[in-house]
């Protein structure tokens, strides 16, 4: 339609106008004017078009609790692809009973594609180039990079694959792949290119990934567990470092309690633990570079194959903090039967903000019955069980405050002997209510929690917690 009325309009300036203009007074200057406006717009249309290229198709892969996209943020999307692209259309719908299993739900958003790519063709005239715009939490980003794992060109053959692996068309996938972010409303769009993410890094690249650790875990199977950390800054980053490798390192040794979704062909032989330059990752998404970043990432964990197993095509399990554009780029260069463990949003949560609560709150934890424990071994003269219980609990309580600490928002004030006192900012306050149930579930000893706007408040409600039967969490207005 809108190419109709373009040569309509063409048609309309070209023909009839002209034959109006003429039997007007100065009719041969106006009609000079308006060819000479018309051929301005018809250059500027022309070049407009040269720019437009190939079919965007934008996938959209939501998650339980995600919030739902604005019509703001939707057109924002729509004028990148109308501005870049010759047509484009939204894969979907989704379907509610795959919630839970990634790669059937990237599986459905490719076939749902194959309806409209037809059309597509006929609206493009032809540019069967395909760029793939998506929207989805990393464990689908994952999954639809796995998909498309065989039409990603190596470094040998830059350029264009067919996608006659995953649909029957004739349309080719363009390397440079992209992925919306929508935060409190605002529509970001980072890039990264395909080619360069699995072609040789730039030394300088391989500056930007550390290893950390190097792991032997208990699974007889050989199967990589890949642990990528991305920070700021990775050297002042010791703490949240440390707890989120601990985690990820004991979820992928099969042990129960960890924040993943570990399934029983999860449990690996060895760790490769890396931390990631997340400001030059960044800024690359932003640019367009950030597959050299992913490429140096690639080349190390190459490497490390070589070196281990002999061999590059060993399965991987990924445990990963990072944006869910590194997730799609893993899928599609890590081997067959690899898959990212996604953590575990589901773990039941026995105390709750009150609805409408969202300022920061201060938050105490106590060790239950610690003194009575420790009191016992001096009354038994048991100096060494003294030093033993001390050391036990102060240990169990710094693990405990380290996972807590990893949450965004959440710091640590203090820890001295069996207690701890955080702060925790508003939005953070459910993800941290939600990792206490968790460890309280992996630590070695019963503790109580109490919180409230303030600490006076905090420790009344711990107070309560403790005389209504201890290991619970109190909120101050529960009370």
């Amino acid at each position: 339609m809108r190419d109709l009325a373009w040569w309509f309009s063409a048609a309309l300036v070209g023909g009839g106008i002209p034959n109006i203009i003429v039997g007007l007074p100065r009719g041969l200057s106006i009609l000079i004017g308006v060819a000479t406006v018309a051929a301005i717009i018809l250059t500027i249309e022309y070049f407009r078009n040269r720019r437009r290229s190939g079919v965007a198709v934008f996938v959209h892969l939501p998650s339980p609790g995600d919030k739902e996209i604005g019509t703001v943020a939707l057109s924002q999307v729509d004028k990148w692809m109308q501005s870049r692209h010759r047509t484009w259309f939204r894969a979907g719908p989704m379907r509610d009973d795959l919630i839970g299993r990634p790669v059937s739900r990237a599986e459905w958003a490719l076939k749902t594609m194959r309806f409209r790519l037809d059309e597509a063709e006929l609206l493009a005239k032809g540019d069967t180039r395909l760029f793939l715009y998506f929207l989805a939490r990393s464990p689908d980003a994952f999954a639809l990079g796995s998909l498309l794992r065989n039409v990603v060109p190596p470094a040998s053959r830059p350029g264009l694959q067919a996608l006659s692996s995953v649909l029957t068309t004739n349309f080719q996938v363009e390397v440079k792949v992209h992925q919306v972010s929508i935060y409190d409303g605002k529509v970001t769009l980072n890039e990264t290119n395909l080619s360069d993410v699995m072609s040789s890094p730039q030394p300088e690249r391989m500056s930007e990934i550390m290893i950390v650790g190097k792991s032997q875990l208990s699974g007889t199977t050989e199967r990589l567990a890949l642990i990528v950390y991305a920070a700021s800054d990775r050297d002042l980053d010791d703490d949240h470092r440390a707890a989120f490798f601990d985690d990820a390192r004991e979820a992928a040794s099969g042990k129960n309690g960890t924040r993943y979704l570990v399934e029983a062909d999860d449990v690996c032989d060895r760790t490769l633990e890396v931390a990631v330059d997340w400001t030059a990752l960044a800024e690359g998404m932003k640019r367009g570079t950030s597959g050299r970043t992913i490429a140096a990432l690639r080349i190390t964990w190459l490497q490390y194959c070589a070196d281990q197993y002999g061999r590059q095509d060993v399965p991987v399990r990924v445990f990963l903090n990072g944006s869910s554009l590194v997730s799609f780029a893993a899928g599609a260069f890590l081997p067959p039967d690899s898959r990212l463990v996604p953590y575990d949003n589901g773990a039941i949560v026995t105390a709750s903000v009150p609805a409408g609560s969202r300022a920061a709150i201060m938050a105490i934890i106590d060790g239950d019955d610690v003194g009575q424990a420790i009191e016992n071994r001096m009354l038994q003269n048991d100096t060494d069980g003294v030093l033993d219980a001390s050391a036990a609990i102060g240990g169990a309580l710094e693990v405990l405050g380290r996972r807590l600490s990893i949450i965004s928002g959440v710091r640590q004030l203090s820890f001295g002997g069996d207690s701890a006192l955080f702060k925790v900012e508003g939005d953070s306050v459910d993800s941290f209510l939600r990792e206490l149930e968790i460890s309280r579930r992996r630590v070695d000893f019963h503790f109580s929690c109490g919180y409230g706007p303030d600490i006076r408040s905090a420790f009344i409600a711990l107070r309560s917690a403790k005389t209504s039967g201890k290991n619970k969490t109190k909120s101050f207005q529960s009370l």
